[in-house]
């Protein structure tokens, strides 16, 4: 007897011989690689990839293009104006901002970096010693991987000092054959790092990012080869010939001979065909399609990677905010831990004891309607300044106020600041007829 065999319509068949997640699935196979790179692995990268330096140094630049705005606060929260002089001053002669650019990058780079403030006038002579209180900062030298001989920190998450240096030697290179370790109390360095794990202090950001920069190079590389061989040419002849064409060279020799740029002068039974091999392909598509790839992983706008001048956040409104919103938050976890530390170790050597305020301004380039309201605005304030001049010198010379000539030169030496109360002055005046 025979058994009549079980039917399957043609989605229950599919579902029941489905892959997914068998050895088979060629997705399943796919499992997340963790790589370590070397220091000179990575440095290589960035001495040979343009693109790589994009990616490295991009989010630096950006943030950092219009510089910070630092001021020291007084009592009432008001700026000290006389103090943040001597602080940004202080700053500027150690030409801090370049200095924490080479820093981030350095630690963007492989993971983590020093920096080190070099006190060459400091009482103290040992570099082994606590920074104290009396030192001046006369240089700020940075540390890369490959220079620090020996790194620890407090591991314990239960101290205290969780994350912070406990003991630190640097590589002293005394001339081109000769290097030492020297130690390094941990109170005269600025450490940062990123992407720490059990493994390493930290990780560079091409640990992540190393393949698809490879895809990207890939995708360069088929260009540059599609284009190389988008013509090429077939050269129809007889026997003879082909003989002739071996004997003086070979095919190789030919086809230095004839090629798409000059003149064939072939047989009259010869035929020579012209094939274009790109097929309607658009190199740009896939130039796009690794981009945005890139640009998801590094949070950076695709018109940036392309190579758009630095500090310049081009692309669409969106994507220009995310990417303002992005590096705002970069700036804080990163970047502003460095510069509060910096700025905590000058005011000890200025001697002053008040807080301070570092903030960022907009990163954000105003639109074109902005620029025109923006533009309105101050044409309209500084009518508004005017009138009130006007009010002023008629209250002068209508009450021939002689004495109150000072409060007029006031007026016309604060014009330009848009906080001040004109209103109130002009009151003054008037009731002191």
């Amino acid at each position: 007897m025979n058994k009549k065999k079980k039917k399957y319509n043609g989605f229950a068949s599919n579902a029941r011989n489905s892959t997914k997640g068998k050895e088979k699935d060629t997705l399943n196979r796919q499992v997340p690689v963790k790589k370590y790179l070397s220091v000179e692995m990575i440095d290589d990268l960035i001495a040979s990839n343009e693109f790589a330096k994009i990616i490295l140094n991009a989010p630096i630049e950006d943030v950092l293009k219009n510089g910070l705005d630092i001021a020291i606060l007084k009592d009432d929260g008001t700026d000290d104006i006389e103090n943040t002089k001597k602080l940004t001053e202080k700053l500027d002669k150690l030409d801090y901002l370049e200095k924490i650019m080479n820093f981030m990058s350095e630690v963007r780079k492989h993971g983590y970096a020093i920096m080190y403030l070099n006190t060459l006038h400091n009482i103290e002579t040992e570099t082994a010693d606590e920074l104290g209180e009396r030192f001046q900062i006369e240089a700020l030298n940075i540390f890369s991987k490959s220079e620090i001989a020996k790194l620890k920190l407090e591991n314990s998450k239960l101290s205290l000092n969780y994350g912070e240096i406990k003991e630190l030697q640097i590589k002293n290179y005394k001339d081109s054959n000769q290097v030492i370790n020297t130690e390094i109390h941990p109170s005269r360095v600025i450490f940062s790092r990123i992407n720490e794990d059990k493994k390493e202090i930290g990780q560079s950001i091409f640990n992540s990012l190393f393949e698809r920069i490879v895809i990207f190079d890939s995708t360069e590389w088929s260009i540059g080869q599609l284009i190389y061989r988008a013509v090429f040419l077939i050269l129809k002849t007889d026997n003879d010939t082909m003989d002739k064409i071996k004997e003086s060279g070979g095919i190789r020799d030919k086809e230095e001979e004839i090629n798409a740029s000059t003149l064939a002068v072939i047989g009259q039974d010869d035929e020579l065909q012209v094939i274009n091999s790109t097929g309607g392909l658009d190199p740009e598509k896939f130039i796009n399609a690794v981009l945005t790839i890139l640009s998801i992983h590094t949070n950076i706008p695709k018109q940036r990677l392309a190579g758009n001048t630095q500090g310049t956040l081009a692309g669409s409104q969106e994507d220009a905010k995310k990417y303002a919103e992005y590096l705002k938050r970069f700036f804080n976890k990163h970047i502003l831990p460095v510069i509060n530390s910096l700025i905590d170790k000058v005011l000890i050597e200025l001697k002053i004891s008040q807080s301070y305020r570092v903030s960022l301004p907009n990163l954000l380039e105003p639109t074109e309607s902005e620029q025109i309201e923006n533009s309105l605005k101050k044409v309209e304030l500084d009518t508004k300044k005017l009138e009130y001049l006007e009010k002023a010198v008629n209250i002068i010379s209508n009450n021939e106020l002689i004495e109150k000539k000072d409060k007029v030169a006031e007026i016309i030496k604060r014009l330009g600041e848009d906080d001040f109360d004109f209103e109130a002055l002009l009151k003054e005046l008037s009731e002191n007829d």
